[in-house]
């Protein structure tokens, strides 16, 4: 059984949708890599409470933090259509 990981903000304001979506879209993909908080952490540098931040879309953007995620990941976000849902196809998961 497939279950579709896909999130897409709904808040009126864009900063708040776009570190709620981005935040899913790293979670998912941690997910997907089946990979803990603490070996990410131990791979990145970056810190856990930071890891889980982002992933939650609390705070600000540490952008030096995303960039070590995004490459760890080997993933790419495109910023101009991250809110449209269309930056990535749907990250799948085996249940």
């Amino acid at each position: 059984m497939m279950n579709q990981i896909k999130y897409i903000s709904q808040s009126q304001q864009k900063q708040s949708a776009l570190r709620r979506t981005l935040g899913v879209r790293l979670f998912a993909c941690r997910h997907k890599l089946r990979l803990s908080l603490k070996h990410v952490q131990d791979k990145t540098g970056v810190p856990i409470r930071a890891i889980d931040r982002l992933e939650i879309g609390k705070g600000d953007i540490r952008w030096g933090y995303l960039l070590l995620l995004l490459n760890y990941y080997e993933q790419t976000i495109n910023f101009g259509t991250l809110l449209d849902g269309e930056s990535e196809p749907d990250l799948e998961e085996d249940a």
